[in-house]
């Protein structure tokens, strides 16, 4: 029988007389600082029991380290920590907003290694249907996982296997659709009865409406945004929600935003007797600052309750009016223009998104089929 020079093998006798050799040894630590011992016994032989205890102690931890593992929150904690230094406040305030209402409660508290493709596909299929922009919380979530991929929290991205639902299920609150004034006849009958309502209200839709500005851009409009010797407009800011639903004032939504708008004779006209000398924002609260985003809503609401024969339109409805109506057969605008001057980015976006076909055009239409004798 060879010499055991390995004292951590042990010889012992089971019930049958049989001999067998088994051994304890100590590995090392593992990544979280705990002590690794490894048994093993079993052995017929001294040599068979010292091969794989060489094997094991070569191998050292390898093996017995327990997985590197991080819950969504710790994850969305390190990805937003880097996120919001790049991004604006406002867009990083809706990005944890996403989160806190739609991903934290079902997956904060989860492994992120150990959600399954049908805990997402539940997940999404439900969200479908109490929200209509639901795609969101889904691009964060994916985002998150390949984020924890990265950092080694996890192998594979379960929503790669996951069908995000087409469409949603949930009935938009207004016809968008018909969410504008299609003639000058129609924003005129609105802006009497805007006057009647108040020379503030009636002054920020008429802004509005011969602008086309979007309407937290109105708000943070200054007098010294307005030159009125050479009749523009300069669009250089615009008012944002930020931390804390904190509203700020902020650089425009894109680069196109910055702009120059003409300023009409009409609107020059009304702005120069509302003009007040002693505040610096065209449309402020008592004391000189800004006015809050929801402060138009709450007139646009009273607006429609004094006057039921009104069409009802959102704010941002006025937007779409005034692309619709520039860009009427017969006044000579071009879509390039109306592009420009609404700040957009592509001039898809001014055709599909902010012109509808009108009344007026579709009776142009109808004269020149005629005209056609056919």
């Amino acid at each position: 029988m060879p010499k055991q020079l390995n004292k951590e093998i042990t010889k012992y006798t089971l019930k049958s007389g049989k001999v067998r050799y088994r051994f304890k040894t100590y590995l090392g630590m593992d990544d979280s600082g705990k002590r690794v011992m490894v048994t093993r016994q079993g052995f017929k032989t001294y040599q068979e029991a010292n091969a794989v205890y060489k094997k094991l102690r070569a191998k050292g931890t390898q093996g017995y380290t327990k997985p590197k593992q991080a819950t969504v929150e710790q994850v969305w904690t390190l990805w937003f920590d880097t996120y919001k230094k790049h991004a604006k406040e406002s867009t990083a305030h809706k990005m944890q907003q996403t989160y806190d209402n739609h991903v934290k409660k079902d997956f904060g508290n989860v492994y992120i290694d150990k959600i399954k493709p049908a805990k997402v596909q539940k997940w999404i299929n439900n969200l479908s249907t109490v929200l209509v922009r639901y795609r969101p919380a889904f691009n964060l979530l994916n985002n998150l996982i390949n984020y924890a991929i990265v950092l080694g929290y996890a192998n594979i991205n379960p929503t790669k296997k996951v069908i995000v639902p087409a469409k949603t299920s949930v009935k938009k609150r207004r016809d968008t659709k018909n969410n504008y004034y299609d003639s000058p006849e129609q924003v005129r009958e609105f802006l009497n009865a805007a006057k009647k309502d108040s020379e503030i209200a009636y002054m920020y839709f008429k802004l509005l409406s011969s602008t086309g500005l979007r309407k937290s851009e109105a708000l943070a409009l200054k007098w010294d945004d307005i030159d009125f010797e050479k009749n523009v407009i300069h669009v250089t800011k615009t008012i944002n929600v930020g931390f804390n639903n904190v509203e700020l004032i902020a650089p425009p939504k894109t680069k196109e935003s910055y702009r120059d708008v003409p300023l009409s004779k009409s609107l020059k006209a009304d702005l120069m007797k509302y003009r007040s000398n002693i505040y610096d924002f065209v449309f402020c609260k008592a004391n000189g600052d800004h006015l809050n985003l929801a402060t138009p809503a709450h007139w646009l609401q009273r607006i429609y309750k004094n006057n039921s024969n009104l069409k009802q339109i959102t704010i941002h409805g006025f937007r779409h009016t005034f692309a619709t109506l520039m860009l009427q057969p017969g006044t000579g605008n071009t879509p390039k223009d109306v592009q420009k001057i609404l700040g957009h980015s592509t001039i898809d976006m001014t055709l599909n998104i902010y012109t509808h076909e009108s009344k007026k055009g579709q009776q142009n239409i109808i004269r020149s089929i005629d005209a056609l004798n056919i």
